[in-house]
């Protein structure tokens, strides 16, 4: 996890992550990292 503002997302909050409001799942963190 390079960005702490992910973190947030993996803790339960997709609001955070506007690009994707899908549920903080671990490929989901991933794939929006963009580190597959």
């Amino acid at each position: 996890r390079r960005l702490p503002r992910r973190d947030a997302v993996v803790a339960g909050r997709p609001s955070q992550c506007p690009r994707r409001p899908s549920p903080p799942d671990p490929g989901h963190v991933r794939g929006d990292h963009g580190e597959v």
